[in-house]
């Protein structure tokens, strides 16, 4: 039991979740108005015994500060620190999208791979002793197009394994491919290229190529078909 700021004696009931209450300690017996369950604990601040002394209710300001220091867009894979130089017997993050990970009590940065991306609400709990806190911190997880280098082939043998034009790295999405013929005139066209177009058809000649991304990047080159 402790007496408060407000001169009323609270008391901890372990496995409860609430505090019960000497609403007037210098009353005898039943003058002195003890009420059960008389404040609500929310779960996640359950604690099952007050400090030995006032001196200890510092240790209630222990959780951290959390902060969201690195986000792969593409792959939606955030990196989370947790900003603090003491120690604590341990760490559980929940991240706001169902999951959750205990974490040793000498971590301090880590990862966790969303599946989707948005705002979430991630909860860090700690514990120093038998004294629990938490703290919260709201996220926004992006999921733009990877950047890769394209690799767009330049020869193609008719007679080869491969004879389609096939563009590495070639993105998802509406790109259009165009192809000309040495005088200019327009042999292909595909509004949403999917690296399907076979040149075995085509006479050994040079030909040249537009490609426009969705993202609205253009390139422009040639093509030599070789039988």
């Amino acid at each position: 039991m402790q007496m408060g700021p407000d001169q009323k004696i609270y008391v901890v009931r372990e496995s409860f979740d609430s505090l019960s209450v000497i609403d007037k300690p210098n009353l005898g017996g039943d003058s002195c108005q003890f009420i059960f369950d008389t404040i609500a604990i929310p779960i996640e601040n359950y604690i099952d015994a007050f400090n030995n002394n006032i001196d200890g209710l510092y240790y209630f300001a222990t959780a951290p500060n959390i902060t969201l220091t690195n986000n792969v867009a593409c792959t939606k894979q955030a990196t989370f620190t947790i900003n603090t130089n003491r120690t604590y017997n341990y760490f559980t993050v929940y991240f706001g999208d169902g999951q959750s990970v205990n974490l040793d009590s000498t971590a301090r940065i880590f990862t966790h791979q969303y599946d989707s991306a948005g705002t979430y609400t991630v909860k860090l709990y700690t514990a120093i002793g038998c004294v629990y806190d938490s703290t919260t911190t709201a996220v926004t997880v992006t999921s733009e197009q990877c950047s890769q280098s394209l690799i767009i082939p330049t020869i193609i043998y008719s007679a080869g394994s491969q004879t389609k034009w096939h563009i590495i790295n070639l993105p998802q999405g509406a790109n259009s491919v165009t192809l000309y013929d040495e005088l200019g005139q327009v042999i292909y066209n595909s509004l949403n290229y999917q690296n399907d177009y076979d040149m075995r058809m085509l006479s050994s000649a040079m030909y040249f190529y537009r490609l426009t991304l969705e993202s609205g990047e253009v390139y422009v080159g040639k093509v030599v078909v070789v039988r």
